[in-house]
């Protein structure tokens, strides 16, 4: 916008001036207050601050979630670790010469680490439940956002004749934001079911920690090597009596199963 200039004389010049009539060969310019233009340079600048306004009100949410997300991981990258760590160990009891009573001490401190585990999910499962009950809030208000938008697309297409211009631009913007909203709600039902499967598993590992964490590969292996064996010396008694030996090392050294399984296969090859 082009602005007036005004030109003004100081001392005795001026005086004179203002006496006399203006003159045709002065163009007389009136300023123009800056009011209108800092307005819309504020309007400019409010849209985007609208905009991070919007991005913070979402970033707790997101941010809860991806906590619960990093606590889980971390959660299951301890499960692994003393997973492998009992697999190493059976592995060192099948090529070394191990106790009962070593095997017994080692599966000790296997054990205090499953508790630790235990413990830590206790504060996992609750920060997955907080995630979970923020998405679902958000899930509430998008389904209720996408089901008030159809009523209002289906309202106005009863009278399309009558439809002002408008009504036609809501209209169409109806019709792009109803498809955004159900992916949205999609979005939010499939993250929603995620959060809800890593609740049950997290839920369970008071009852489920030595399942996780204990390797059956090798024991299951070598457990066929054995069973052939027994069949040889058995016939069809074979399986019976595998399990009972089995059972009766398990209870004798107080050791679990894997190892029991270790220990009879090492005293069928002569090794114990």
């Amino acid at each position: 916008m082009p602005r007036k200039i005004i030109v003004r004389v100081s001392g005795e010049g001026a005086r004179k001036q203002e006496n006399q009539p203006p003159s045709e060969d002065m163009p007389v310019i009136e300023p123009v207050s800056e009011a209108v233009e800092t307005r819309e340079e504020q309007q400019q600048e409010a849209e985007p601050q609208l905009e991070v306004a919007s991005a913070e009100e979402e970033a707790p949410e997101e941010a809860l979630v991806e906590s619960a997300i990093k606590h889980y991981e971390a959660l299951k990258s301890n499960i692994e670790y003393v997973r492998k760590r009992d697999f190493k160990f059976q592995e060192l009891c099948i090529r070394e010469t191990v106790s009962p009573r070593a095997i017994r001490e080692i599966l000790t401190r296997l054990n205090e680490l499953r508790s630790k585990i235990v413990n830590d999910s206790r504060r996992t499962l609750e920060i997955l439940e907080q995630a979970k009950a923020q998405l679902e809030e958000r899930f509430s208000k998008v389904e209720v956002d996408l089901y008030w938008a159809s009523l209002e697309l289906n309202t106005r297409q009863l009278d399309e004749a009558a439809s002002s211009k408008n009504d036609v631009g809501l209209k169409e913007e109806l019709e792009a934001r109803i498809p955004q909203l159900r992916q949205e709600l999609s979005m939010l039902r499939n993250r929603i079911k995620e959060l809800e499967e890593k609740i049950h598993e997290v839920s369970e590992l008071p009852r489920t920690i030595n399942d996780v964490t204990t390797a059956r590969e090798l024991a299951d292996r070598i457990l066929e090597e054995v069973r052939k064996s027994y069949v040889l010396s058995h016939g069809t008694r074979a399986e019976a009596m595998l399990a009972a030996d089995v059972q009766r090392l398990m209870e004798r050294d107080d050791i679990p199963r894997e190892y029991a399984i270790i220990l009879l296969w090492k005293k069928i090859r002569g090794a114990v």
